[in-house]
């Protein structure tokens, strides 16, 4: 029994090492490395970072890039749209594509993010409605990892790696020149990403590195007919359904949204057109997407011939599958304008903007309202926090650097007052409303004061709302007087907040101040 015990024990041991020596040297990349991108944008300038440091882990590298950055557009789909990335200067935009991504994997990666981003562009591919294409998996599990790291391949590989670069012992990765660019990584690599998400191919930063057209797979025509356009003879309508919860979640967060297909080089074009099995949904593709995107409110650009957007023809780095980066950045130029289209709208405040039924008995709030009477398409983003006072919204708009939409409205203050929050006062409630309208970026911002619910000393609340209208207009606000218009009759059945009538007043009293313009 002892010796099984020594046995058992020395056996767990070895295995247990073999595992830490593959997991710290990874010899085939699988696993994303946190450290080594931290060191890449720590160096100055910026370094890239080598694909193999991010291995198979896309999900959560991309999910790190995000909050890296102060994020409000970004652009999700497969290794087709790697290459758009930010402008110059630009740290606002974050790439968050995969190599092939399916719509699962993009509404995954939705519902990992926060409400902050404002616009998102969605590349979505045709194959994506196969029912047989099945995407990667972007955020391996403890099984798939254990089975890797305890692989004799695995083992093998990391030897031949610390034979020939004895220093990966102490150190997994160092900084390296590819042409003029700074790369951490261990080899000169094939792919490296930039800290935006976006990806770049190493012989666009030395010429004499590898270049995808020397490999057979990316100029090969029958992988259209093999695994993501294999037996695709029907369109998937599970497919249909998942895009268009991901088109509902965009609309429940009020994002601007831009849909679009990536564009194909002359031969895959032929091949649609030829074939006969491919080509009537490739073309059922493109009639169902505009109509998708419309009927959730958002704008479809077809660039399924590159000829649209414009690029030439040539203008792929492998034969006519990925768009070089002056091509990618034409259509970050087209989908920046059309995203310039919509217009957007946020709403900031407590409960009596947040309009919960249960509390209004109303079946739309003031917001809605207000959305709805300016008869053209808009983007609503509702970010009001029921029981929240003016220092609670002030720390929300810090934790995400503050709000840009096209109409801002405001109503805060009716949980400052003293009998709501003791130690509430107007010269608070003036502080912080200032600072809150210093960090809203919008060309029209509307202001509401609070009415009378008969709870407080009418004094207090009259000065409350004379304090609200008049830092509105210091910033250059325009603000409602919601205080002199309502009445009794106007409040829900639990006294506090506005029935449905009441919720029209307030839209209406909104809708009809002159557009303002912030100083």
């Amino acid at each position: 029994m002892a010796r099984l015990v020594v046995f058992l024990g020395t056996a767990l041991v070895l295995l247990a090492g073999v595992a830490a020596f593959n997991w710290w040297v990874d010899p085939f990349g699988e696993f994303w490395k946190p450290a080594a991108v931290r060191e890449a944008s720590a160096a100055r300038p910026p370094c890239l970072v080598s694909h193999e440091l991010i291995g198979g882990e896309y999900l959560p590298f991309k999910l790190d890039v995000f909050r890296s950055r102060p994020t409000r557009t970004f652009v999700t789909g497969s290794s087709r749209v790697l290459k758009i990335g930010a402008w110059p200067g630009e740290r606002t935009f974050a790439n968050l594509g995969m190599p092939v991504m399916s719509p699962e994997i993009v509404l995954k990666e939705l519902r990992a993010l926060p409400d902050r981003p404002e616009t998102m562009y969605l590349g979505v591919e045709a194959f994506w409605l196969n029912p047989h294409f099945q995407g990667f998996d972007v955020s391996p599990g403890f099984g798939q990892r254990a089975r890797y790291v305890l692989s004799r391949s695995a083992f093998d590989e990391s030897v031949r790696i610390i034979r020939r670069a004895p220093y990966v012992l102490l150190h997994r990765w160092r900084e390296e020149r590819v042409g003029s660019a700074c790369v951490v990584g261990r080899s000169r690599p094939a792919l490296a990403w930039r800290l935006d998400g976006s990806r770049v191919w190493s012989f666009e930063l030395d010429p004499r590195t590898y270049h995808p057209a020397i490999d057979p797979f990316t100029t090969d025509l029958s992988k259209l007919r093999t695994g993501i356009y294999d037996d695709w003879t029907e369109l998937s309508r599970q497919r249909v359904r998942t895009l268009e919860q991901v088109l509902a979640l965009a609309r429940a967060r009020g994002w601007r949204v831009v849909g679009f297909t990536p564009p194909d080089g002359a031969r895959y074009l032929r091949f649609f057109a030829d074939n006969r099995v491919i080509g009537p949904r490739w073309r059922t593709f493109g009639e169902l997407m505009p109509k998708l995107f419309a009927r959730y409110g958002y704008r479809w650009l077809d660039f399924r011939d590159a000829r649209s957007i414009p690029c030439r023809q040539s203008a792929f780095v492998d034969g006519g599958y990925h768009t070089d980066a002056a091509c990618s950045m034409r259509m970050r130029q087209r989908l920046d304008a059309a995203a310039r289209g919509q217009e957007t709208l946020v709403a900031l405040g407590d409960s009596i903007p947040a309009a919960r039924p249960r509390e209004c008995h109303c079946r739309a709030g003031f917001v809605t309202l207000y959305a709805r009477a300016l008869k053209r398409p808009v983007s609503v983003r509702n970010l009001s926090v029921p029981g929240a006072n003016s220092s609670d919204l002030l720390a929300q708009l810090r934790r995400s650097d503050g709000v840009h939409a096209d109409t801002v409205l405001v109503m805060i203050g009716h949980n400052d007052t003293p009998w709501v929050e003791p130690g509430g006062s107007v010269r608070r409630l003036r502080r912080n409303l200032a600072r809150i309208l210093d960090l809203v970026q919008a060309p029209d911002v509307r202001v509401a004061n609070f009415y009378d619910d008969g709870r407080g000393n009418p004094r207090v609340v009259a000065e409350y709302a004379r304090a609200i209208c008049d830092v509105a207009r210091r910033h250059g606000a325009r603000c409602a007087d919601v205080y002199h218009a309502f009445t009794a009759k106007l409040l829900a059945p639990d006294h506090v907040h506005p029935n449905q009538a009441g919720q029209r007043l307030i839209a209406r009293l909104l809708y009809a101040l002159p557009s303002a313009r912030k100083k």
